[in-house]
């Protein structure tokens, strides 16, 4: 999916993030595929959750990419479980 989620901020100064994933399955049958459409909302509002409590400058540069990539792949698999997740790209990371 595609986000575009607002990041904590002071000032009068508004940051955003604009964040795309995929998820890479290692196999999944068409059932589970149906089952991980259902589940994907609620997976992006803990995202957002997550996210929309962090800073630009708590994601600016690599550290920023590893720190939502890590919760990405604390969340998603146990959610998906017992469909197993080979890895999760981030395509897209920009800070407006």
């Amino acid at each position: 999916p595609e986000l575009i989620i607002p990041l904590r901020s002071k000032g009068r100064i508004k940051h955003s993030i604009k964040l795309r994933f995929t998820v890479e399955l290692k196999k999944a049958e068409e059932e589970e595929v149906a089952r991980i459409d259902i589940l994907t909302p609620k997976l992006i509002e803990k995202l957002q959750s997550f996210v929309g409590k962090l800073s630009a400058r708590d994601l600016n540069g690599a550290h920023g990419v590893q720190v939502i990539r890590q919760h990405l792949l604390t969340e998603i698999p146990a959610a998906f479980a017992p469909i197993e997740v080979n890895d999760i790209l981030i395509t897209d990371f920009i800070i407006q």
